[in-house]
């Protein structure tokens, strides 16, 4: 069963010992109340993150040691200093209890003067096992890689770099060669983990303007790796990626227990499902609004909860079941926030889950002005 604690911020799984924390700043605990503008450099803001965060977490027992995934959302004006944030999270956690790191440069973080924002999810059983994209020796960056939770797997942010014999990064020139090795890269760690890509439920493209123009190509080396079983999948255009060659970051998560069942809103093919369900969980692809004849981003917004909901009617579930909702906002209607909240604090009446709002470049099509993905458990009260 799945219970809210304090103000919408976390939902805590009490089977599994999961909490899915809304992205935080500096100066905010929640999605609705923030107290003040952000102020200071990277390394001052990512503490005091850090420290809400914290405070967040021991609302149900957790404390940050807990954590599993990270995702970073960084303002672009703070890329060049982003290595005081792993400095900040490596004196936290330790070496051996780091958590798996996805890191993107977006276009806002809404909140004024953030620059960076820490969504987190936080597994008391998550820590069993790291699973490796290659041999351990090799490995030389500053998050693991993959934690196995025992049925969900925590994986970081999965990029093509690889190192030659002397230690130098090589990366393959274009987008398609990328994908082509982040696959290969995770199909490593399903394999040492015992699970097949047809366990990836979700996966999230976070990719560079300069790579989308070759991103239908791609498309095809993700047909060749999970055949008739692809995840539900999101896609977004983002300012930058961390590695500084990368064209394309690779969420996903794999989940281990229960049948799956692919979800799709229509009979009309596609390249990915709308949703699939793993034993009571259930994960959404990007969803966007199906009229884009309206510019009104709180119309669209609706339509993308409306969506989201369908999807779960169709598994069994209802809203309330949702764990985590993420909105990207596009770069044309970044601010239209308040709009987007509100959309969300009506569609779940004053009582939405865990959620991460941030404005990136674009979407897939230039009249979007928002699309959002979400994560249910359907042992939800």
């Amino acid at each position: 069963m799945l219970l809210p604690i304090g103000e919408n911020d976390l939902y805590k799984h009490d089977n599994l010992g999961v909490a899915w924390v809304s992205g935080i700043t500096a100066e905010s605990q929640s999605i609705a109340h923030t107290s003040g503008v952000c102020s200071g450099d990277l390394e001052e803001q990512t503490k005091k993150a850090y420290k809400n965060l914290e405070l967040v977490l021991s609302r149900t027992g957790h404390t940050l040691k807990d954590i599993t995934k990270i995702i970073y959302y960084i303002d672009p004006r703070a890329v060049p200093a982003f290595n005081q944030a792993i400095g900040v999270k490596a004196e936290l956690f330790g070496i051996d209890q780091l958590p798996a790191v996805t890191a993107v440069a977006v276009h806002s973080l809404i909140d004024k003067g953030a620059l960076v924002k820490i969504e987190a999810i936080a597994d008391r059983n998550g820590k069993k096992t790291v699973h490796y994209p290659d041999h351990r020796n090799d490995w030389k960056l500053p998050y693991k890689p993959c934690w196995d939770g025992g049925n969900i797997l925590w994986v970081a942010g999965l990029v093509a770099r690889s190192y030659d014999s002397l230690g130098v990064p090589l990366w393959p020139s274009n987008l398609v060669g990328q994908t082509e090795a982040i696959y290969r890269r995770a199909e490593i760690m399903l394999s040492h983990a015992g699970l097949q890509f047809s366990d990836v439920v979700n996966l999230v493209d976070y990719v560079v303007p300069e790579g989308y123009k070759d991103y239908q190509q791609a498309n095809q080396v993700r047909k060749k790796y999970f055949k008739d079983q692809p995840p539900a999948c999101t896609t977004v255009v983002v300012d930058k990626l961390l590695a500084d060659d990368a064209l394309v970051e690779t969420d996903m998560f794999a989940v281990r227990d229960g049948n799956r069942v692919d979800i799709s809103l229509t009979s009309t093919s596609s390249i990915s499902p709308d949703g699939v369900k793993k034993g009571s969980l259930v994960f959404t692809g990007g969803q966007v609004a199906s009229d884009l004849s309206t510019k009104d981003t709180k119309v669209q917004a609706t339509e993308c909860l409306n969506s989201i909901g369908g999807l779960l009617e169709q598994a069994g579930g209802n809203k309330q079941n949702i764990t985590r909702l993420v909105a990207y906002i596009s770069e044309q209607a970044f601010g239209d926030y308040d709009e987007v909240l509100g959309a969300i604090e009506h569609y779940f009446s004053g009582s939405p889950p865990s959620v991460t709002a941030v404005a990136v470049q674009s979407l897939s099509d230039p009249n979007q002005n928002i699309m959002m993905n979400a994560v249910a458990d359907l042992g939800t009260a």
